[in-house]
């Protein structure tokens, strides 16, 4: 029997859901002797950790702190982590006689984040239009055509960049970045510059009321702090609802990006006051778990089983 090793990286990681389901997608394929676990790395641990392991790795995950540290440890393999300079996935190909492999890098944050916001209020996407979905955005081919769509993406790290190139993929023209740290927006507003939006603000996360009643009033929101940092956004929705300072004139769309605890305050928050539609981050991390597990195995996306990957995750959070 090959055993092939696979696991996600970053700190702090014992939440991650990844195993679940790269574990549920290697059970539906038959894929006995593969594994997937997690391991907590900082910054500073990830180059050691690479260099410490064997041909048995097929390939890694990786989340904060470690999507733009791994850039050093391999080449970009895709339009995503050439163009933002962040990954999230690492594929070994282990050359004879070097003992080292070749580390080719990823980003498939893009594509699970357009698939979840493209669900948003629905169903599953179905596993040959996920696929579909999944290679297309992943050749930056346009999901939806150009329009004037108001987006807001909130946070400024590597997720957030994400977020940006998939809001600018669903025709998104109109594009607030909401910081917890003004000073730290500039690269993701010149970022977002590049990428065509017509227009492009930042505001602060401070200005709690405002923020607010902006994100009622666009269509297509991305939510991209760590698990309850946007609790006080809530609560401010939540206020300017009971004073009657946000209205419902059309079904905005919320991504929280976080997913403990589930839902989030903010998803909840988003689902009572607006009356829009809202996914938790367990939604984006299945659909870019589709093309990581096609990758670290080999396997056609047409063939990773999505919906054996989607009962996982459900039945994960029903336990939680």
């Amino acid at each position: 029997m090959t055993v092939r090793h696979c696991a996600v990286l970053g700190s702090p990681v014992n939440h991650s859901l990844s195993p679940v389901i790269h574990r549920a997608a290697y059970e539906a394929m038959g894929l006995d002797g593969w594994d997937y676990t997690r391991k907590e790395v900082s910054g500073r641990g990830l180059a050691p950790f690479v260099r410490g392991l064997d041909h048995s790795w097929a390939g890694l995950s990786l989340t904060m702190p470690l999507k733009k540290e791994v850039m050093h440890l391999g080449r970009a393999g895709d339009i995503w982590s050439r163009r933002l300079g962040v990954a999230n996935t690492a594929v070994f190909n282990w050359q004879a006689g070097t003992g080292r492999p070749a580390v080719c890098l990823y980003n498939t944050d893009v594509e699970g984040i357009v698939c979840a916001l493209c669900e948003a209020g629905g169903d599953l996407v179905h596993p040959d239009g996920a696929s579909s979905l999944i290679g297309r955005v992943g050749r930056s081919e346009q999901v939806t055509p150009s329009s004037d769509l108001s987006g807001a993406v909130i946070g400024t790290g590597s997720t957030a960049e994400s977020a940006v190139c998939a809001l600018a993929l669903l025709g998104v023209g109109r594009l607030t970045v909401v910081a917890r740290h003004v000073d730290h927006a500039a690269r993701i507003k010149d970022m977002a510059g590049r990428a065509g939006f017509a227009l492009v603000q930042v505001m602060d996360i401070k200005a709690g009321d405002a923020v607010a009643r902006m994100l009622a009033g666009v269509d297509m929101t991305i939510s991209t702090l760590p698990p309850g940092a946007a609790d006080g956004l809530a609560g401010h929705l939540c206020g300017n609802a009971s004073t009657g300072g946000l209205g419902r004139s059309h079904d905005p769309a919320l991504l929280d990006v976080a997913y403990g605890p589930h839902p989030s305050e903010l998803v909840k928050a988003w689902r009572r006051v607006t009356g829009g539609r809202a996914v938790g981050g367990e939604r984006m991390l299945l659909y870019q778990a589709i093309r990581q597990v096609s990758l670290m195995t080999g396997r056609p996306l047409g063939d990773i089983p999505v919906q054996a990957m989607d009962q996982a995750v459900k039945e994960a959070l029903d336990e939680a």
